[in-house]
């Protein structure tokens, strides 16, 4: 764990030096040497409490080198002190096709508790293409439990332009295996324009056992759900109640 920690260390120090390849893994291996002589010394293995700030650290080499400032590439990486079981609480890059990782991570590839960026995968994930256990949000959207988004896919809640789901779906085009709303929905209990199911409320065109032709109260909508499906009614009034039915 220590040399992980002196290792990633030197490297954040590196990337901030605008110089070739061959010097910059001679420097790294001087920092890691410095380090673990250091560590030997002191009896801490936090690279910090040694050094500084790689920032600071960066600062003195391209003072030695006499690297010109402003040739000096913006920092692609910020990775905080503070970790939990060796994992930064928060990990963010900008780098190309390099993967955050943390308790916040955020990046182009994101994996953390909560996930920001192009790819998230994580319990909460933010991301253009999102995976999030408990509740995820982009244009392809993934969770199991809340999917919102373009177009989106879960076990509990999707709602989006495209929502499929286990159980409940709002958008659009709404599909789910107890209930669904939205301009074309499918579903047992299904209500839209286009509805197909058991018990359907349609606007347009409507195929079920039961077909009820639109605008219902919404008093009447939801005795009917609950004689046939009591198990969706919140669902169902929760929605009607922010979509105008009229």
């Amino acid at each position: 764990m220590k040399e992980t920690r002196f290792t990633r260390y030197a490297e954040d120090v590196v990337k901030m030096l605008n110089i070739k390849p061959a010097l910059k893994r001679r420097i790294k291996e001087d920092l890691l040497a410095t380090l673990v002589s250091k560590a030997e010394e002191t009896g801490i293995d936090d690279p910090y409490k040694l050094m500084g700030d790689p920032q600071v650290v960066a600062e003195e080499w391209r003072e030695n080198l006499g690297i010109p400032i402003n040739i000096v590439p913006t920092r692609l990486e910020y990775r905080s002190k503070l970790e939990i079981f060796g994992i930064p609480f928060v990990h963010m890059v900008w780098e190309k096709n390099k993967v955050a990782k943390g308790i916040i991570a955020i990046g182009p590839i994101a994996l953390g508790v909560i996930a920001i960026g192009g790819i998230g995968i994580g319990l909460i994930s933010l991301a253009a293409l999102s995976m999030g256990i408990i509740f995820s949000l982009g244009s392809i959207s993934v969770s199991a439990l809340y999917a919102f988004g373009i177009v989106n896919f879960s076990l509990q809640l999707a709602a989006g332009v495209i929502a499929i789901s286990n159980n409940y779906a709002c958008g659009v085009i709404a599909v789910a295996h107890k209930a669904a709303i939205g301009v074309i929905a499918k579903a047992p209990v299904a209500i839209g324009v286009l509805a197909k199911g058991h018990l359907v409320f349609y606007d347009e065109e409507g195929a079920g056992t039961i077909l009820y032709k639109m605008p219902q109260q919404l008093e009447f909508i939801l005795a009917e759900v609950k004689r046939y499906y009591p198990e969706v009614v919140e669902f169902v009034q929760k929605v009607l109640s922010i979509i105008p039915i009229d």
